[in-house]
């Protein structure tokens, strides 16, 4: 499904940007596809089926400060890094760095931090006594991970090895290992500690439900642009729009709201 955007309304606060598109960019002469997913607090449908989120904010925030518009189109992380890849998708959020990506995507200035951590159901926590994720190779424990998702150097590394990736259970979105793992059908998962919070919410489940065994690492996130659709120059202005939010404290209210 397409969505398009011009005014976004905070359903808690009610506070609403009011940014005019008044002319067109001509960096920008027709619509941006981006894409996204079901990853809250970052990226998500809102009780009102309105897409909404972190991410969603501010690239509708930085877009419509440099006159363009925006189209979000539902599909997983794996697929929208080829769609990007291929030119058939014009931009993504929450990317981290990678020297892959780099070949085909333009990356914009960090614009948020991320974390990954190994997570368990709080009742099992005592079960595993692990601090690291060589810990678990050759333990009778089935991890879940997503398509697509950059988990840091050390699991790239790890991944390689059939021990450990033999313990591994991929599904295309995020949403899917929660299920599993509150059906035991995993016994941990990889995941950023805000979405935790956020879908154990939507499942009208307690937040603290699952609990961190430890911290795989953290680092900067970026929207990804690609390089067969989109120009260096959009780039750069998505860059100063990103400063101008951050400038006129847009940026901060964004953060406040949805990783309050």
């Amino acid at each position: 499904m397409i969505t398009p955007w011009r005014c976004r309304i905070f359903s808690s606060t009610l506070l609403c940007l009011l940014f005019q598109i008044a002319t067109a960019n001509p960096s920008c002469p027709k619509p941006l596809t981006a894409g996204w997913d079901i990853w809250p607090p970052y990226q998500f449908r809102d009780e009102l089926g309105r897409l909404t989120g972190l991410d969603i904010d501010i690239i509708n925030s930085i877009a419509a400060s440099i006159g363009c518009e925006v189209r979000f189109v539902d599909m997983p992380w794996k697929r929208q890094v080829e769609e990007i890849k291929s030119g058939r998708l014009d931009l993504a959020a929450g990317a981290s760095l990678t020297e892959e990506r780099q070949h085909f995507a333009y990356y914009s200035q960090a614009y948020r931090q991320e974390s990954m951590a190994v997570f368990v159901l709080k009742d099992r926590r005592p079960l595993y006594p692990y601090s690291k994720l060589e810990d678990l190779i050759g333990q009778p424990f089935r991890l879940g991970v997503t398509l697509g998702y950059y988990y840091g150097e050390n699991f790239e590394r790890l991944v390689a090895r059939y021990d450990f990736s033999n313990q591994l259970e991929s599904v295309p979105n995020d949403q899917l290992n929660y299920y599993k793992l509150l059906r035991s059908r995993i016994d941990g998962l990889l995941a950023d500690p805000f979405t935790v919070a956020s879908q154990l919410k939507q499942l009208q489940l307690n937040p603290m439900l699952a609990q961190s065994l430890f911290q795989l690492y953290s680092n900067d996130v970026h929207i990804i642009f690609s390089k067969a659709s989109v120009h260096t120059q959009l780039v750069s202005e998505f860059n100063h729009g990103l400063q101008t939010i951050q400038g006129n404290g847009l940026y901060s209210s964004i953060l406040q709201h949805y990783l309050q």
